[in-house]
């Protein structure tokens, strides 16, 4: 996607992390995730209620060891449900099961809200423990005014 080239270059050196839709990004084989990659940027899953299991297996399998995705804030503006999964059961597994299509697939890190207006307590806590051991990283608002 040449725009998205020409963004980038404007955004460079200060570019690290950019937050990408799955679903988008699925349309054309990842190209956005995979230019962010390859210029050393993290990209990261995110604000997408249409990302589908296939979309987000998709944009994992163009991660790796060195170079793992991310999600942007877990649980906005995204989906969960115990059969069609969507990014929010991409980031609140503790591991990924062995069996198709998961195999081979680099644990996203994740990132959250962590100010129970965003994220309830109880939702908080069960990223938490799904998250143990792993890497989970907590955001805040700006503080609000008094």
């Amino acid at each position: 996607v040449p725009e998205f080239a020409q963004l980038l270059d404007m955004l460079s050196p200060a570019l690290k992390i950019m937050t990408i839709s799955p679903s988008i990004d699925a349309k054309d084989d990842f190209p956005r995730i995979k230019e962010l990659i390859r210029r050393g940027a993290v990209p990261a899953l995110g604000h997408d209620k249409l990302a589908t299991e296939s979309d987000i297996i998709g944009a994992l399998k163009c991660s790796s060891q060195e170079s793992p995705l991310h999600i942007t804030h877990l649980y906005n503006v995204m989906t969960s449900h115990h059969r069609d999964n969507g990014l929010a059961n991409f980031g609140t597994t503790p591991r990924f099961p062995p069996v198709s299509p998961f195999h081979g697939l680099v644990e996203p890190t994740v990132e959250l809200i962590g100010d129970f207006a965003h994220v309830s307590p109880l939702t908080l806590s069960t990223a938490v423990a799904a998250k143990a051991g792993s890497c989970l990283l907590y955001t805040s608002p700006s503080p609000r005014d008094s």
